[in-house]
């Protein structure tokens, strides 16, 4: 709900920290489904602000995710757009 209240706000660092703390929380507990859902947020969030390191973020922990549930082509597609925004930023 912070996330959300952050977005309105327009105070996009804290959101998208916020996000990717959640997200991370969830990979720790080896939830990948709701990590992801929560690092889509923050890559919806990234688009939206033209945040570039956002995306890259956002990418790679989708990709990991992925990788943990074996889906290894969806795992590298991300990893590797993760890598191009990185480059791009």
């Amino acid at each position: 709900m912070q996330s959300e209240k952050e977005h309105r706000d327009g105070n996009i660092e804290n959101c998208l920290k916020l996000y990717t703390e959640v997200a991370m929380d969830f990979k720790e507990l080896n939830d990948y489904e709701t990590a992801s859902y929560f690092y889509k947020k923050c890559l919806d969030v990234s688009v939206e602000s033209k945040q570039i390191k956002g995306e890259a973020q956002a990418y790679m922990g989708l990709g990991i995710c992925e990788e943990m549930v074996l889906n290894i082509f969806n795992a590298m597609g991300n990893l590797e757009t993760a890598l191009d925004k990185a480059i791009e930023g």
